[in-house]
């Protein structure tokens, strides 16, 4: 029986309308594709089906729709959703939020949608050039506030998450990324840049007159501490909140990148008691039908299968390649060079560690 996946990631389009540099989009190996609704429609109803016949041991629960591309451009994304929830399950959503406007949010929320994470990440016009889109910082930041008054007026029953990704100038990981200077602030600076956004957001809650579960000393505190993790959630509102990622969970290639003048300074050393969670976190079916068991695995170099008419999604869980990857990656793990390639250098199992001290 195939373990229990907390959110299955299914990959809609994977055509984007930005050119974000920190995504590994630009390596995408597959040609631009939207997936056949119809196929959409039978992995939902197999996964339904065998939910059903396995009331103790469902498969999953939650469908979220992300992946390389932007979902928002797959023309039944709608009726997508519709789909999932009548087949008894969740509808998540990651998006740019570069086309979301109150119309399509409030259509959304019609058809069901569950979940919805904004991955907005830029706090200044400057990062906001990484992004690779003509649509000014300031049109989209107003967009981003006018769809959070929307939520807040409407008081919608879905979660509305909003993503801010932050890095630290003399971290490693800034080290790495050293081509987006932009994205790099100093405690005291990230402080500022995040006040202004809070003040934002919190004139909306006054607004409506709601009350935070969070305040903004609470927020900027817990990051003058240096305690803010990738997993660092804030909940606003019931339905409302903050995560704060820092651009190291976004790195790819990084063997590649340590080839060059980083590899002088910065090494990748396993984890100690390295163990993998995107197995049941968010494996992938691509647009093209490939399924791999991580959601950040962006070549398909663990390509279990393809679904298809033919091929059901369950038949490869069940098959002996799919089995044989579960043995190997939740046995523990005291030797990556056992591992598939892209599992090597998965910074769920490892961390950048300097070689010596960054200052020489």
């Amino acid at each position: 029986m195939p373990p229990y996946i907390e959110r299955l990631v299914i990959e809609l389009t994977n055509r984007c309308n930005m050119k974000c540099l920190f995504c590994p989009h630009h390596v995408l190996k597959t040609r631009r594709k939207d997936m056949d609704f119809e196929l959409f429609k039978k992995i939902i109803k197999d996964i339904s089906d065998y939910n059903s016949a396995n009331s103790e041991n469902r498969l999953t629960d939650i469908i979220i729709f992300t992946g390389m591309g932007e979902q928002l451009l797959y023309s039944k994304f709608n009726d997508a959703v519709k789909y999932v929830v009548s087949n008894g399950l969740k509808a998540h959503l990651t998006t740019n939020g570069l086309i979301l406007n109150d119309e399509k949010y409030s259509g959304m929320v019609t058809s069901g949608i569950d979940y919805v994470n904004i991955s907005f990440h830029n706090l200044t016009k400057d990062s906001f050039k990484y992004r690779g889109t003509k649509v000014s910082y300031q049109k989209y930041y107003n967009n981003l506030l006018s769809l959070i008054d929307l939520h807040l007026h409407k008081q919608f029953s879905n979660h509305l998450e909003i993503s801010v990704m932050y890095s630290l100038p003399d971290s490693k990981e800034a080290f790495l990324w050293d081509q987006l200077p932009s994205m790099h602030f100093s405690s005291y600076q990230y402080i500022l840049l995040l006040l202004d956004f809070l003040r934002d957001i919190f004139n909306l809650l006054d607004k409506r007159n709601i009350i935070p579960e969070t305040g903004i000393g609470d927020l900027l505190g817990v990051y003058e501490n240096g305690t803010i993790k990738n997993s660092t959630v804030f909940n606003l509102t019931k339905n409302l909140s903050l995560h704060f990622t820092p651009l190291q969970h976004q790195v790819f290639n990084t063997r590649e990148k340590l080839k060059g003048e980083a590899g002088k300074k910065i090494e990748l050393v396993k984890k100690h008691n390295a163990h993998c969670y995107y197995l049941r976190g968010c494996p992938m079916i691509f647009s093209n039908g490939d399924f791999i068991p991580c959601g950040s695995e962006s070549t398909g170099e663990l390509t279990m299968g393809t679904v298809s008419f033919e091929t059901s999604f369950i038949s490869i869980l069940n098959s002996e390649k799919y089995r044989q990857f579960v043995k190997l990656i939740t046995a523990p793990i005291d030797d990556l060079n056992k591992l598939p390639f892209p599992c090597r250098e998965c910074m769920v199992l490892n961390e950048l560690k300097w070689k010596s001290s960054p200052l020489c």
